[in-house]
Parts: structure tokens; sequence; C-alpha cells
């Protein structure tokens, strides 16, 4: 098999060793299959990332066998981009592989650790198969025609148990009208009622709200919204029948979990921050200003739009007393609460943050670098530097995060490396008002590495993805902007096949020349 094939085991042994040994109890067994491309005849690499591959596949199988296969089958992409713990595994049996001048085929056995996936599915939010349901109530106003059935089906796939369903008038309901109705359902822990949102004129309605209600202490644990443009009361029943599956959508893992039905003496807020629109600003919300209050035991990012972020922050203390030490000034935000009514308040964020520049340095011995060069430039070793890239700047460290970047100006020629898979590089580009944005990128010498250069706008909003094929040395790059250009652009250079566990062998690193311009071309 070779001496890469035996490095590959040997570290699969290693890994099961330093596991330890398990009660069999614990463990499942499951069996996948792959088959990946060989590329440049490179088998090593081929094999990683058919490892990678059926490694990723075994878990998700395991994942869909404590949650059942419907709930994994909708939430399939969500879990693949959650669930990535390889510790899980604790051995791993090559049933057969093969190979040919194209691809390579592997097939495994790998027995899991089952109690640490259960944790992270719970973690998540997910009920397991296994999980007894909770018996809820379910409240319908009175003027929307709703089919009970489909209702009670999709709860059941979260392992929520409708114990009876009544219809009300929300125009008249208070806090007595629901005591009483609980009564009516049998006394359950939450009951989810839903209702009309009205509209801008009387018997218009612009939307429907299901909200979950706890009757511990009648707080809105959730408050999920379906939006539609205007219409007549009376027409809510023929939207309902061509829209069925948009309303039942509301009623996902993500926005119902059964902290909300049983939580009743964990405070629930329900915050929306207007102008929190981006990644990065989430990000550094989240870092600054949920995480290190002790007043916060949880939270979670519930919707995401263009205008605003709403989160689920779980606590002790009441909304009013969360606000009084969240919304303090800060070196990133400053605050406005905009409306407060129960345990939902609604704040506008404004961003006061910069980031941390690492600028350029400038490398004195070019003429290190002049063989790698000519040769990405297609040119005789004994020609000279084309004067365009005769001054090199050295990428700036740390500037692989939002928050730490290398700024780089027009025609500036910048020498960067990516030192790994893990790696990656951001720069910070001034806009000017001109139309069409070119870029140079030369690899400079081997790599088996697959890099991509991204560009972004000042909101990191993604505008163009570029991939550096294996086979090519240079690339010239050109991207017209539709409307205004942005202040800022971002541009990031990382590998886009990412972090192989055990991967080992050279060249897996990356070494580029990067400048750019703008026309009016």
């Amino acid at each position: 098999m070779g001496t890469a094939i035996k490095s590959t085991l040997i570290s699969l042994i290693f890994f099961s060793l330093t596991l330890g040994s398990l009660d069999a109890r614990e463990t499942q067994s499951f069996r996948a299959k792959t088959q990946v491309p060989i590329k440049e005849k490179d088998v090593v690499y081929a094999r990683n990332q058919a490892f990678a591959d059926l490694r990723r596949e075994l878990i998700q199988k395991g994942v869909a066998d404590l949650i059942g296969s419907r709930l994994y089958r909708e939430n399939e992409r969500y879990l693949r981009n959650q669930i990535r713990n390889d510790q899980v595994i604790t051995r791993v049996k090559i049933v057969r592989e093969s190979a040919n001048a194209n691809s390579l085929s592997l097939s495994l056995i790998a027995w899991l650790r089952m109690k640490p996936l259960e944790r992270s599915l719970r973690q998540l939010g997910f009920p397991l198969a296994k999980d007894p349901a909770v018996p809820i109530g379910l409240l319908i106003d009175q003027t929307i025609p709703l089919p009970v059935n489909k209702i009670k089906s999709r709860l059941a796939l979260l392992k929520l148990r409708v114990q009876k369903q009544l219809s009300y008038s929300s125009a008249t309901l208070d806090a007595e009208q629901l005591e009483s109705l609980f009564e009516q359902l049998g006394s359950p822990s939450a009951a989810i009622l839903i209702e009309p949102i009205p509209g801008d004129s009387p018997g218009k309605v612009q939307g429907i709200t299901a909200r979950v209600v706890r009757l511990s202490d009648f707080q809105i644990a959730q408050n999920l919204v379906l939006n539609f443009e205007q219409r007549e009361a009376d027409q809510i029943g023929t939207y309902l029948k061509r829209n069925l599956e948009r309303f039942l959508s509301l009623f996902s893992v993500q926005n119902l979990q059964h902290s909300d039905f049983t939580g009743g003496k964990k405070r629930v807020w329900l915050l929306e921050l207007v102008g929190l629109t981006n990644p990065k600003a989430r990000y550094l919300f989240e870092e600054t200003c949920l995480k290190p209050n002790r007043q916060i035991e949880a939270f979670e990012l519930t919707h995401r739009s263009s205008e605003s972020s709403r989160y689920r922050v779980y606590s002790a203390k009441s909304a009013k007393e969360l606000a009084l030490t969240l919304f303090k000034p800060s070196a990133y935000f400053s605050f406005q609460i905009l409306t407060e009514e129960g345990n939902q308040t609604q704040v506008q964020v404004l961003a006061q943050s910069s980031p941390k520049m690492s600028p350029p340095r400038p490398i004195l011995q070019v003429q290190e670098w002049r063989k790698k060069i000519l040769l990405a430039l297609g040119l005789n070793e004994k020609a000279p530097i084309p004067p365009e890239w005769g001054q090199l700047f050295r990428e700036g460290e740390p500037n692989n995060t939002s928050l730490e970047l290398t700024p780089v100006l027009s025609e500036q020629v910048i020498l960067g490396r990516l030192n790994s898979r893990a790696d990656e590089d951001l720069f910070l580009l001034p806009g000017e008002n001109k139309k069409t944005l070119i870029i140079d990128w030369l690899k400079l010498g081997k790599s088996y590495l697959r890099p991509l250069l991204r560009l972004y706008d000042d909101q990191f909003n993604l505008l163009a993805s570029w991939p550096m094929q294996p086979s090519r040395s240079k690339k010239h790059l050109i991207f017209h902007f539709k409307g205004k250009v942005p202040n800022q652009l971002h541009l990031r250079v990382y590998d886009r096949i990412g972090y192989i566990h055990g991967e080992t062998g050279g060249f897996r690193f990356f070494e580029y020349l990067l400048r750019y311009r703008f026309s009016d071309g």
C-alpha cells in the first residue's frame, strides 16, 4: 500500500488509542463509501480527502440515527455545518480500497461515541428520537382557518404533542381569559397562540403570528411571524391554502425548542437589534456584549435580515435589568432603545468599531524572488523583473480576521503566504469612483493547496469569488460594479478545502503576489 497509507493508518490507530477503552454499549457502528478524483497524480491528497469526506458522512449517519431520518433530511445542510466533532470516532476499519489513474474509492466502517453526539444535538436544540414528547396546548384565533392535523403532525416531528386544541378571539384576550383557556387545555406548561396581525385599516390583515406563552409566568417565550401583503381578513383562508408550507416552516428546530415550553424558571428575552446586519457586527456584539455579561446564561441568534438581527437571551434577570448592563456605550457600539413590551425589546445599534491595521512592509531583497516571479509570469529566467512587479511589500501580520487587516494601496504589489490550509489573509482596499476593479494574482512555486480569492464590500457581503486552478500560476481578474462603488473593499485569500485532520507531506503552503487597480473601462 505504500508509506502514505501506512502513515494514515498509524494516525488512525493512534487517534483510537488516545480516546481510551469505551463500553461497547456507548458506541455504534456505521458504514459509508465514497469515490474522489485523483488530481495531478496526487494519491495522498485524494486519500486524505476521501477520509475527511467519510468521517463527515459517518458522523452525519450517527446524527440521523439519533434524531430520525425525516428531521435530519430537513436540517441536513445546517447539521453538516454544525456537527464536525471527529472526537466521536473511536475506531475505523477499511473495508475496501481501490484506485485507478483517475479516481480512488474507499469504504469504511466506523464506531462512533453516541453520547458526545447527543450532547451536541441537545446544545443545538434538536430533540432526540428517544425523547418523550412535551405536552402543549394549541390556541387558534377563530378567524384563521387552519388544518389542525397538519400543524399537529409538524409539531410532533419536534417532539411537541398537542394535548388539546381550542378556538378563541384574540381581539378580546387578556391574562384572565388566557389562564381560563389554559385550564380548559388541561393545564399544559405552555401553549402556542396563532392569531392575525392587524393591518393599517379595520378589517385588514398583514400577517400571522404564532406565540409561545408559558403558564408559569405568562411570558412570551417565542414570537414567530409570517408577514404578507395586506388583505381583507376573509381572504386569509385562500392565502393559507396556497402558502401552507410557508406557514408550517415557522415551526422549525431553530424557532421552537423544548426549553421554550418547559423552562418556566428561566426568563427569556426576545431582542431585536436594528442595524446589526452583517457577520462582522454580529460577531463583535456577541463577543463584547453578550458573552462577557454574567447575567446572561445563554443566547442564540434566531433571525437575521438586511435590517436587523434577532436574539433569544436566557437569564434569571428581567429584560429591564439586563438592559441596564447590556446597552452601555462601548468601544464598538452605541445603543438606543426603540420599543419595550414585556420581554420583547427593539434596539437601534450604531457601530463604532474600526479594525486593527497591520500595514505591509517593503522587501529590500527583491532579487531573492526573481526566479519564482519570472516563472509565474512565463518569462525567461534570465529576463529582468517587469517594472510593475519590481517593488514588493510583505503582507502585515496578523491579518486573518475582520478585526485585523492589511491595508493595500492601488498598484502596490503584496507578497503573501498561506502557511497551512487553515490560514487565511484579509486585505483592505480603499474604494475609488471607477466602475471596474482589476486584480492580478500570481502563484509562486508549487503548492498542493487549492487557494480561493474572494471580494467583499464594506459590510462583508460577497461580491465575487475566483479559484486558482492547480495547473495555472497567474490570474487576471476583472470585476464590474453595477451600482455605487463601496468606500472600502475586502479581499480574502484562503484554501477552499480547509483543514484536513492528519494531513502530512510537503507543499502545504501557498506563496503569491497580489496587486490591484481601478479603471473606468
